[in-house]
């Protein structure tokens, strides 16, 4: 990808990303960066700008994004819903970049490569010295989803193939996916595809979730045949159409959502959990692990607990009660770090103490980072989104956590805030529970407009 300075550029965006910018900039001949950043962010502005511009849709200027000449056409095919003109477009100029071009190359050889391998591939050509794993998935699932948006080729859930992915419903063993979503996502996925069947970018707009965790969301309604997947297109079935009627009273859902679990994959583990009353959510892991075959850790195998503990209750099958092994460390805590701790543990996600709510007072009302400090704001919309992204994966973020803060340390209006976010990095260190550290990455996000 050419660039000013002779510089490969790698996209930094998925094409839902950077179709949601030239959408906002269409029809106008200028926009200035001011207003797109109130509307998306300041580095979801500055990654979808840069990955535009590089491949010939936008031109960026001091204050302002424009589009060239492709870029209007493109948002004119966007607006119209023209399919066709869109994929002819796009395919014209990424078949002149460098990167792009490299990619679909290795495509047409092996026919089908996962987005891991589509980094490295990029990684060693291009002399790109990540020094975290995850970046080789990211800019691979970047890659392949803008070349299958150009309609060379297919994008389904880290794979890019020259042929059509096909999607089947359902199967058991190695083939069923673990729960990932709780049941009120289930029921929000249903509704947003009760009138009409959407592909997974409408359905990343209707209900706000990332592209690549509504893929694993919408594997779980797949396999409990609620949903179900023809080429590109998601629909709901007759049992998913049945579980959201709004005729239906809660315990007739119950039964129904009871049902609909009896007869899915995941019914051995239903019977397994109904034979052993008074089972807590990491027991329950640890069951839907071992009948799945998924190998996960720890903390992988307690959240795939919690979630179908979630189902379990949603279906009036069993109540469960949370991990004796998580309150024993809650209550533990509460005699070694007193009555701070145990509010931020116990209501980590939105009920901050009164210390958290002054620091981020005091913060929030001090000068933020100068607009032209674009490289201290993107490093920490990366490094945030980097530490959410191993987090879901349940991989270590210590060492990421750790380069944060120490970018924080150097910004002089974060200096209260970094004292408050090393010392619930340390707490969360000590229990392994994310929402201690969820508040203090939300927090940075909103005064850097992420």
């Amino acid at each position: 990808m050419k660039m000013k300075n002779d510089k490969i550029m790698i996209p930094e965006v998925t094409s839902v990303q950077l179709f949601k910018l030239i959408n906002h900039i269409y029809p106008a001949e200028k926009v200035t960066i001011e207003k797109l950043n109130g509307i998306f962010g300041r580095s979801k502005v500055a990654n979808a700008s840069v990955t535009g511009e590089s491949i010939g849709l936008l031109v960026r200027e001091k204050s302002s994004i424009s589009l060239t000449e492709q870029g209007q056409n493109l948002g004119r095919a966007l607006a119209s819903k023209n399919l066709e003109d869109k994929r002819n477009i796009l395919k014209e100029l990424v078949l002149k970049n460098r990167v792009l071009e490299f990619v679909y190359s290795l495509i047409t050889e092996k026919k089908i490569m996962k987005n891991r391998e589509i980094g490295q591939k990029i990684s060693m050509q291009f002399n790109k010295n990540w020094k975290h794993e995850l970046s080789y998935a990211r800019y691979g699932t970047n890659c392949g989803d803008i070349l299958a948006a150009a309609g060379l080729g297919d994008y389904v859930n880290g794979i890019y193939s020259l042929a059509k992915i096909e999607s089947s419903g359902g199967g058991g063993g190695d083939e069923t996916s673990a729960p990932y979503l709780g049941f009120e996502k289930i029921l929000k996925i249903l509704k947003a595809l009760v009138a009409k069947e959407k592909n997974v970018d409408e359905l990343e707009n209707d209900i706000g979730t990332k592209k690549e965790r509504l893929s694993s969301e919408l594997k779980n309604c797949i396999d409990l045949n609620i949903v179900k997947k023809s080429g590109e297109m998601f629909s709901i079935t007759a049992l998913g159409r049945d579980l959201i009627n709004p005729i239906n009273k809660k315990e007739i859902q119950k039964n129904l959502f009871a049902e609909i679990m009896r007869k899915s994959p995941y019914a051995k583990i239903i019977e397994i959990v109904v034979q052993n009353p008074g089972v807590d959510r990491r027991k329950i892991g640890d069951v839907v692990d071992h009948e799945l075959k998924k190998g996960g850790g720890d903390s992988t195998r307690y959240d795939m607990g919690k979630k179908f503990a979630d189902w379990l209750n949603a279906a009036g099958i069993s109540s469960i009660e949370r991990s004796k092994k998580v309150r024993g460390k809650q209550k533990e805590l509460k005699g070694k770090e007193g009555k701070k701790n145990e509010i931020k543990i116990s209501k980590p996600k939105e009920d901050l103490t009164e210390h958290s709510k002054k620091v981020f007072q005091e913060v929030k009302s001090e000068k933020t980072l100068p607009p032209n400090n674009q490289n201290t704001i993107f490093q920490i919309g990366r490094l945030i989104e980097r530490i959410e992204i191993k987090n879901s994966v349940k991989q270590d973020i210590a060492n990421d956590m750790a380069e944060l803060i120490a970018l924080c340390e150097k910004e002089v209006s974060l200096k209260s805030f970094v004292n408050m976010l090393s010392s619930h990095f340390q707490l969360y260190r000590e229990i392994n529970d994310f929402r201690i550290i969820e508040a203090d990455l939300r927090f940075l996000k909103e005064k850097f407009g992420d």
